[in-house]
């Protein structure tokens, strides 16, 4: 099994696929706000560790370096840097092998209305095959792993 992770610093998607690309469970962690950035990456690392326990694979997203824009960004951008090391840390034991996935890697062409268009089929492929709503980090994270399925493994 494979568990793919689109990582956020307030909401972090997963979803764990089989081996031939079958959704086995999706969903999204969300840290609290109120809470520093310490407690949040520790909810989140530790979490993920728990759902990957049964998993062969992990891929993470990895951030874009062209998504900083002003110096705000740049320290949201180094946050989320930080909070990727410690999932890996976090996850390293129980997965045998770790893969990182470029966001632009996965839309191409990297036009608007393609993505809304590729989540609108991710949306309803999820909402039929589990008969629930998901969040858009959740179908990300499907999106990232049926993306390494189809080109990386």
């Amino acid at each position: 099994m494979i568990i793919a992770i689109d990582p956020g610093i307030n909401a972090t998607g997963w979803c764990i696929l089989t081996d031939d690309g079958e959704i086995y469970d999706v969903g999204t962690i969300r840290a609290r706000r109120k809470d520093d950035w310490e407690t949040r990456a520790e909810y989140i690392c530790s979490t993920l560790r728990k759902l990957s326990e049964d998993c062969d694979y992990a891929v993470i997203e990895e951030p874009n370096p062209k998504w900083t824009r002003g110096r705000r960004n740049h320290e949201a951008l180094m946050k989320l840097q930080r909070l990727i090391t410690r999932i890996v840390e976090y996850i390293s034991p129980v997965v045998k092998d770790i893969d990182y996935i470029n966001a632009d890697e996965i839309s191409k062409p990297r036009i608007k209305d393609y993505d809304s268009l590729q989540d609108y089929a991710v949306k309803r492929y999820i909402g039929l095959t589990l008969g629930r709503e998901v969040s858009e980090h959740a179908r990300d994270a499907y999106r990232i792993g049926l993306y390494w399925l189809n080109n990386k493994k």
